[in-house]
């Protein structure tokens, strides 16, 4: 993988007619490190303050620094926190679940809000546009190519697509729902998504053998019947009332 990002490296600095220095590379990982290091602070202000943001606002901010120049979104973050901080809340008493799944895309915003509506809320995430994507920081002691490396092959948070016969994607979920003093665990699956779904069978059965309540909402890329969605979650949402 190293001598592919050398190659990567070279072609681009080959396409734009500048150089990628090791020192541009591994101020790049501070700044990318920083990005990181905010969100991870903005989930734990979420996690002491549950329904402080919506499901939607917390995607959204994600979403964002994926999608803009990482010295700005920082500087975004840091004036965000002194607002959020003064938000007065009153007791949450909804029931906690995780959000996990949707491999592919970023969840709809309107199963999240139909998610809240069901009177739960989400204390925390596993999601590619979520938690996943600033979990682990790369290192800045070592070459910045082998750093990158060694994040991307980092084991955890554990990837059904590396297909790693050592992998217990149900450990970590529960490993979440602890932490959190969550009850239950909501998968979103995208359909024919066989990564995914070779591995969920195993989540749901250790969960709920573990008295961690599951869920199961499989998607589709395009909008599918909100009526159904909503009956099922709400189903869902009045069984947690009773654990």
């Amino acid at each position: 993988m190293i001598d592919n990002l050398k190659r990567l490296t070279e072609s681009l600095e080959s396409f734009t007619g500048q150089e990628i220095s090791r020192e541009r590379l591994s101020q790049s990982i501070l700044i990318y490190n920083e990005n990181r290091g905010l969100l991870r602070q903005l989930y734990q202000l979420r996690k002491r303050n549950p329904g402080l943001l919506k499901a939607k606002e917390v995607l959204a901010i994600v979403h964002s620094s994926m999608l803009m120049l990482k010295e700005e979104h920082n500087q975004m973050l840091q004036r965000l926190f002194p607002d959020l901080e003064k938000r007065a809340l009153k007791p949450e008493s909804r029931a906690r679940v995780i959000l996990s799944g949707s491999l592919c895309e970023a969840p709809r915003s309107f199963i999240l809000d139909l998610i809240e509506e069901a009177g739960m809320v989400i204390i925390d995430d596993d999601l590619y546009t979520g938690s996943r994507y600033f979990i682990n920081d790369a290192g800045t002691d070592e070459d910045p190519l082998e750093a990158l490396t060694n994040r991307y092959l980092k084991r955890n948070p554990p990837s059904p697509t590396k297909v790693d016969s050592e992998m217990d994607w149900s450990d970590y979920l529960f490993q979440m729902v602890t932490q959190n003093e969550a009850v239950g665990v909501i998968s979103l699956v995208v359909k024919f998504c066989p990564p995914h779904l070779a591995y969920y069978p195993d989540i749901e059965r250790k969960l709920s053998r573990a008295g961690v309540h599951t869920m199961m909402l499989e998607m589709e890329h395009e909008v599918t019947s909100l009526e159904q969605v909503k009956t099922r979650l709400q189903a869902f949402g009045e069984s947690l009332e009773t654990t």
